[in-house]
């Protein structure tokens, strides 16, 4: 699904000349904001003009010693926290940060479709 927004388009030039493989990369408009995917993974999610990046146990520490929050938004009046936390500065001028913290993502987001279908078996 075509897509229309300036800072979409610059993160995902960023993610490309950081080395992702733009044939596998592309983002998708929901809930007024978009997520960001690697073939099927939704590894990324953009609010607000803020990117965040999906969080599991392999990228949780580094997420936690940055002090770096998680995605939040209201549901029936009370927060909702999802494994999303915000990407750190970097990520937006340096390529090698980019693949860095996209690749610990796209394995966030594959170990926890692999731990949803393990757990629907």
């Amino acid at each position: 699904m075509p897509h229309s927004n300036e800072f979409v388009d610059f993160l995902l030039e960023q993610m490309q000349s950081g080395g992702l493989n733009a044939t596998e990369l592309r983002a998708k408009r929901m809930f007024g904001g978009y997520g960001i995917y690697f073939g099927e993974q939704m590894f990324a999610l953009v609010a607000d003009e803020v990117l965040y990046f999906k969080v599991a146990d392999n990228n949780r520490a580094a997420f936690s010693q940055r002090g770096l929050p998680a995605f939040c938004y209201e549901r029936n009046g009370k927060p909702c926290h999802l494994s999303y936390h915000e990407a750190p500065a970097e990520v937006l001028d340096e390529p090698d940060a980019m693949r860095s913290w996209a690749n610990a993502a796209i394995d966030a987001a594959r170990m926890a479709s692999h731990n949803k279908n393990s757990k629907h078996r």
